[in-house]
């Protein structure tokens, strides 16, 4: 039998072993015996997969893997992380029995590896009583590493608290910032027992550890009281995480009297963030007494100050349906925020609206009854009936049905702007379909657009009312017929005829439409091209943005596109400059074109032009300069989307490199990310920026792109070499590795690495550390 089988046959055995001690009913003692004996045997084999496979096994066992307990221990010492992983969740699991494995677990407190120190702290914790010894000598050990795993573990411990306490109070006072952070947050979770210390902890000068400690005595509720007035001067802390965790511990700390509810509203209305959420968390441990906070928030949603309004509203919305008495101010303050339709029309959720969805139901009469307002506007009413959801599907029917007109309209507005259109609102909107009102006939018509399927007596509706005496009907007709008639040689003769209508908003509508069609007929095509002569600057610019979605089927539209470069309306100039992207072949006159683009009195205008030019490639380069004054651009987009297209444009690379290397230090990420990104796609070329490259992978930011371009460079300069020296000895992982690796990549100049990597080798611990110094000394001296 060869070694590969040999191997199979082995990890077969293990696999078995596995299946039968995880799903056996109930095997006998000798048996489940015999089968931890043979897990335990696998734990030390040669062949890594069936270490790995024992240790998940055992791991599965829980209790029942104590007579393994040697074997993993050993496990513990395993090279492999999954093998340790599991060996150490096995040890967890069998708890307080696991006793001769503290000594490994507490070696590995102090280990570089994150998960391994969290695991390790936490298999301690699990052992219990007998590990207190190790853990409070651990926790006054010299590596800070050690001392935070171990005051980690006592963080767990709540069964023996009592012994715990004086070391996690020496931590709360300890030099270095992270232990002491920790120290407190193990007291946090201890709970009640700790409330003494936590309460000691206020005191101390480091911010972290005042919000930490005040978030700890909110979780004692009760266990609170004694340290109300040190929390209440707390509320004043110049620290907002301090102030925010402080509102939380008061409003469990006293009873809720008028005093306490102001200073909730107080952090409400705070200008941090994090304050205003503690204030919401408070105000909701208020339970019953939050009534008379809501009276108060009401009163400031008359307040002029937008921010104060806004606060105001969220922390209604948080009550729910608690806050229904505040539903009529919101609406009105609803009106004084409205601002114009093409605002309110955002995706993006605003406070009072979102107050009101929260609230429910009980919202929708109060919005109902605002449309007969002049002065709200009833795009923002119909969103805000949108949002509350299906909770407000039955009231917004009954308004269909109903005899006023402007809530009808209302009702059909909010239907069709719905996440999910209720299938019930389908005949009452096509009974709104033969309404006197125009506006309703209009909304009836947009929000019918929406259901994938109609019948056909709807959409034959829907077809007729295209040629209704009323623009706004005949658009939102057009539309919808566009999106619901399924005979798409019957749509397109409609579409054709109506962008020979009178007004241009049903031009508009019929290009939508034809730029959703699956198949783009010639003569679609052809209209497309009318509508790029449209007299309205509006059809312009959405004809160019349906041949753009049109593609290379739209070549013939490229001249005309060429053309309108030079319209009059920006909108529509920034438009034709990125359908030339998709439509239009390579050529001189197009590269002139676009170099007119270059230098538009408009900023969408020369955005749409750089990004059609780096589709050109190297056939733009007469355009490099152009391209190159823009990469100092005021705005950022822009900056960022003239250094990509200069990496695809310059042939040069002396020339394009530094200035993509000079992006590295901008202001702006993503500039720097597009900088990054276009190095990376320049590869070896793009070495010269290693040292730059390097510098942004502490940078939490920036790490990702500045990793993946090092991965696509893939090699360095004799330049790099003092920053990879310095790198390989410095705390950041990421710089640490990307040192390592890139040393193996210079010539000859990397031979001054061997002596620290040598030292580093003999100075560390780190099983992991140590292969890979041994592998770049071997890649090193490989290069010689």
């Amino acid at each position: 039998m060869n070694a590969t089988a040999q191997r199979l046959l082995s990890g077969l055995l293990v696999l078995a072993v596995c299946v039968a001690s995880a799903t056996a009913d109930s095997p006998s003692d000798g048996n489940q015996t015999s089968e931890i004996a043979q897990l335990a045997s696998a734990l030390s084999s040669v062949e890594i997969d069936e270490r790995r496979d024992a240790a998940y096994a055992l791991a599965k066992l829980g209790p029942d893997a104590l007579p393994a307990i040697d074997a993993l221990i050993k496990g513990l010492g395993d090279r492999d992380d999954q093998v340790w992983m599991q060996s150490a969740m096995a040890v967890a699991r069998i708890g307080p029995q696991a006793e001769p494995a503290i000594d490994a677990l507490v070696r590995s407190l102090g280990d570089d590896d994150e998960q391994r120190r969290y695991r390790s702290s936490w298999a301690l914790s699990r052992i219990g009583t007998a590990a207190i010894e190790a853990l409070v000598a651990a926790a006054k050990d010299d590596s800070t590493r050690r001392r935070i795993a171990a005051l980690d573990a006592m963080g767990w411990m709540a069964g023996d608290a009592d012994r715990l306490l004086e070391s996690l109070d020496d931590a709360v006072r300890d030099q270095n910032p992270d232990v002491r952070r920790q120290a407190t947050v193990s007291l946090s979770r201890l709970g009640p027992v700790a409330a003494d210390s936590l309460g000691a902890a206020l005191n101390s000068d480091d911010e972290s550890v005042r919000a930490i400690a005040a978030e700890g005595l909110a979780k004692t509720k009760h266990r609170a009281a004694p340290y109300r007035d040190r929390l209440i001067e707390l509320l004043d802390d110049p620290a907002s995480a301090v102030r925010a965790a402080a509102i939380v511990a008061v409003s469990v700390a006293a009873e809720p009297d008028d005093q306490m509810i102001q200073w909730i509203i107080d952090a409400v209305l705070d200008p941090d963030v994090q304050v205003r959420s503690g204030g919401v968390i408070a105000l909701r441990n208020l339970d019953d007494a939050s009534d008379r906070a809501v009276d108060r928030l009401i009163d400031l949603l008359e307040q002029d100050d937008t921010q104060q309004r806004d606060a105001a509203a969220f922390a209604l919305g948080t009550l729910g349906p608690r806050s229904e008495s505040a539903v009529g101010p919101l609406v009105e303050a609803l009106k004084r925020d409205s601002g114009t339709d093409a605002v309110t029309d955002s995706d993006q959720p605003m406070p009072i609206d979102e107050a009101l969805r929260r609230i429910g139901a009980a919202s929708v009469p109060a919005l109902l009854n605002a449309a007969s307002d002049a002065d709200h506007s009833r795009v923002r009413l119909a969103k805000a009936l949108a949002q509350i959801g299906p909770l407000a599907t039955p009231p917004l029917l009954n308004a269909l049905r109903s005899e006023t007109g402007l809530a009808r309209t209302i009702a059909a507005q909010a239907i069709g702007k719905m996440r999910s259109v209720p299938a019930a609102a389908i005949e009452p909107l096509a009974a709104c379909l033969d309404d006197a009102d125009p506006n309703l006939r209009e909304v009836a018509a947009a929000s019918l657009g929406r259901y994938p399927q109609l019948d056909e007596a709807v959409v034959s509706r829907l077809r007729t009312l295209c040629q209704d005496p009323n623009h706004g009907v005949r658009a939102a007709a057009v539309f919808a017929v566009a999106h619901v008639d399924q005979d798409q040689p019957r749509v397109t003769k409609l579409l054709l005829g109506a962008l020979d209508d009178d007004d241009p908003e049903v031009r508009r509508s019929a290009i939508g439409g034809l730029t959703r069609m699956e198949s783009k007929s010639t003569a679609a095509i052809d209209a497309l091209i009318v509508g790029l002569d449209d007299s309205d600057a509006s059809v312009r610019r959405d004809a160019a943005i349906a041949i753009e979605a049109v593609g290379e089927s739209a070549r013939r539209c490229s001249p005309r596109l060429m053309q309108l470069l030079g319209d009059q309306d920006g909108s529509v100039r920034a438009a034709a400059a990125a359908a030339l992207a998709t439509t239009a072949e390579p050529s001189k006159e197009l590269v002139a074109a676009l170099g007119n683009g270059l230098s538009d009195a408009e900023d969408p205008v020369v955005l749409a032009s750089l990004r059609s030019v780096t589709t050109l490639g190297g056939q733009a380069g007469s355009l490099a300069d152009n391209v190159i004054a823009l990469t100092n651009h005021s705005r950022s987009d822009l900056r960022a989307a003239a250094l990509a297209c200069l990496a695809k444009i310059e042939s040069d690379r002396e020339k394009s490199v530094p200035l993509l290397i000079q992006g590295l230090d901008d202001a702006d990420w993503e500039v720097r990310r597009d900088a990054a990104v276009a190095l990376g796609g320049l590869g070896a070329d793009a070495k010269s920026a290693v040292p730059a490259l390097f510098k942004l992978l502490p940078v939490p930011d920036d790490t990702n792109f500045a990793k993946d371009a090092l991965r696509s460079i893939n090699t360095a300069g004799p330049e790099a070499v003092p920053v990879l020296l310095e790198g390989i000895e410095s705390n950041d992982r990421r710089q640490q590795y990307y040192s390592l690796y890139m040393l193996g990549k210079v010539r000859p100049r990397a031979t001054e690495a061997i002596p620290i990597l040598k030292r580093l080798l003999e100075e560390t611990d780190s099983r992991g550390m140590k292969r890979a110094y041994e592998r770049a000394i071997e890649e090193i001296n490989g290069l010689e």
